[in-house]
């Protein structure tokens, strides 16, 4: 396979270098070649935007043998772009993270991480997105682990669903709970709110400061008591009722949003049954590859495998 790993949080952000190395070592030999390009510096909540009123310049930072890294003066976007454009025209996947903190429900809008996939689905190269919820000293090792033995498997399937883009979001392995595989999840309407303060210059010109504040679930659902019916009855949990109960979620994302046009791609395709067949096939294949990851980062500590 031909992999771009991307990400918003920059080329020397430690979550891509726990990706690449993970996918560097390549213990299945599943990697033909391994495109690292990613933003120069920090791009995060800049959706998708893409540049062009400006060069966008690229520069190697790393080449040998299957592996390649660049940064990139654009968006997440541009990276993808110029993956697709100039670095390989044959790209068989493309994955963007590990970033740091969740990206859930309505703010995958906003989101850089989510972008490089929707750019890379706009040229029917499929796309995974992954975060890790761990906003403070985040320990990438076991996500890391997990997306490789994940895209293992999954790249079998990879023609079969390639109109299905993956949103993936990780629970800090601390607080993990091993007990539960990844969950196979809806995309909830969460979004962040923005919050807005206003200040002066020394020069009393107006300015503000856009931000917002962690969110807070308020749990108020038996969660052991969904796990019991997801797994017996086949109802659904959101990805923030997943992820903020400590499990890993995995949502697969169609991105054409307009009905007539989704009707006339897909004919008389029955998307209940659809969507059951992506979902069970998804829970298999991500029960393996947690149950092995879970197995081989007891082999690491803080990131260094243990002799």
């Amino acid at each position: 396979m031909n992999i771009v790993l991307t990400n918003d949080d920059g080329y020397n952000s430690p979550g891509l270098i726990s990706l690449y190395q993970s996918f560097g070592k390549d213990e299945y030999n599943i990697v033909d070649r391994l495109i690292v390009v990613a933003p120069d510096r920090e791009r995060s909540v800049s959706g998708h935007s893409i540049t062009y009123q400006i060069p966008v310049r690229i520069k190697e930072i790393y080449k040998n043998g299957k592996i390649e890294i660049y940064n990139c003066t654009g968006s997440p976007a541009d990276c993808v772009i110029i993956a697709h454009g100039y670095l390989e025209n044959k790209i068989d996947l493309v994955i963007s993270g590990i970033n740091r903190g969740a990206n859930l429900g309505m703010d995958l809008t906003v989101s850089g991480t989510f972008s490089a996939v929707i750019e890379a689905m706009i040229y029917k190269i499929p796309g995974v997105a992954v975060s890790l919820f761990q906003y403070d000293d985040p320990d990438y090792t076991f996500a890391s682990i997990f997306m490789y033995e994940f895209i293992s498997r999954y790249r079998k399937i990879l023609g079969k669903y390639s109109y299905v883009v993956l949103n993936i979001n990780i629970p800090p392995f601390s607080s993990l709970r091993k007990d539960i595989p990844p969950l196979i999840t809806y995309q909830s309407c969460f979004r962040h709110i923005a919050f807005l303060e206003a200040r002066h210059d020394p020069r009393q010109n107006l300015y503000f400061w856009i931000y917002w504040k962690r969110y807070k679930l308020e749990n108020n659902i038996d969660f052991n008591q969904k796990i019991k019916e997801y797994f017996e009855k086949g109802s659904e949990i959101s990805d923030i009722e997943a992820v903020y109960n400590n499990c890993i979620s995995i949502t697969p994302i169609l991105l054409d949003f307009n009905i007539v046009r989704f009707i006339e791609k897909f004919g008389n395709i029955d998307f209940n049954l659809l969507y059951t067949e992506i979902k069970n096939t998804l829970q298999v294949i991500s029960m393996e590859a947690y149950n092995v990851s879970l197995n081989k980062v007891n082999n690491f500590s803080l990131g260094v495998e243990k002799d």
